[in-house]
Formats: structure tokens, sequence, C-alpha cells
């Protein structure tokens, strides 16, 4: 199992796929009680949402832990940027929609992505870390090098 999460690739859509099905699960049962073709759209709406989500966060670690590879407490530093930013989307989404109980609204949200994303940045740690080359050998390996925001990095680094 080591060996397959040394892919970016396989750690991105592994994680998304694993929340496109739990949270699909999730939103069908309880939307259940609705019929079936509610519970259906409910937990596909769900499942999508956290696969875009999930995919997006773990590709957005990993930009940031290569960033902040040079900092004292990168795993620190990478945490609370990840997570304050989904924080302040959340709560902006929800003052904007006149969500009235804000706070237990977004306290399952932030626990589970809090633990999602520290487990993911301890992952990378026990991987060795990341460089820009790894990001860069997503595209040689397609035939195409591309300028991206990763070979920059490595640029500066």
């Amino acid at each position: 199992m080591h060996k397959m999460l040394q892919y970016r690739s396989l750690r991105l859509f592994g994680s998304a796929i694993a929340a496109l099905v739990g949270y699909g699960i999730w939103g069908y049962f309880v939307n259940g009680g609705y019929g079936h073709d509610i519970a259906l759209r409910a937990g596909s709406i769900q499942g999508l949402y956290a696969f875009l989500v999930t995919l997006s966060t773990a590709a957005l670690l990993e930009v940031i832990f290569l960033a902040t590879r040079r900092a004292r407490h990168q795993l620190f530093v990478s945490f609370l940027t990840i997570n304050g930013v989904a924080i302040l989307m959340s709560w902006s989404l929800h003052t904007a929609s006149g969500t009235p109980n804000i706070f237990w609204t977004m306290v399952p949200g932030v626990a589970i992505g809090a633990f999602y994303s520290a487990n993911y940045l301890l992952l990378l740690r026990r991987l060795g870390g990341l460089t820009a080359k790894s990001f860069t050998n997503l595209y040689e390996c397609q035939g195409h090098m591309q300028p991206n925001l990763y070979s920059s990095l490595q640029k500066k680094g």
C-alpha cells in the first residue's frame, strides 16, 4: 500500500473516490425516507460535492506542503493554511445564505476536514515530503511538459 501512495494521482483520486462513495451513501441514507428518487439525487449531489472538495483539498494540501518546505514548522503552517481557508469560505457562504446556527452547522465538517488534512499531511511527511520534481513528473509522463506552479516553485527553491 505504501508504494501505491507514492503516486500523486492515486493519493488525490483515491481519497476523492472514497469521499464520493462514503458521503454519497450517507446522503442517500439520511434522505431515504423521502423516496428512492429524492434519496438518489441527494446522495449523488453530496457524493459529487465531497469528491470535488476532497480532490481540491488534497491538491491544495500538496501545493501548500511543497511551498512551505523550507518553513520551520511545515506541517503546522500547511495545516493552519488549508483549514483556515476552508473555515473562512464555509463561514462566508453560511453568512451570505443566512444560516441561523453557523457554528454548529460547521462543526462536523470542520472536525472531519481537520482530521483528514492532518492525516494527509502526515502521510506526505512519511513519504519523504514532496519535491517540485514529483509534480512535474506527471506532465512528463503524459508526454507534454507545461509551465506550471510546481515548476516555478522548483526554480525558487
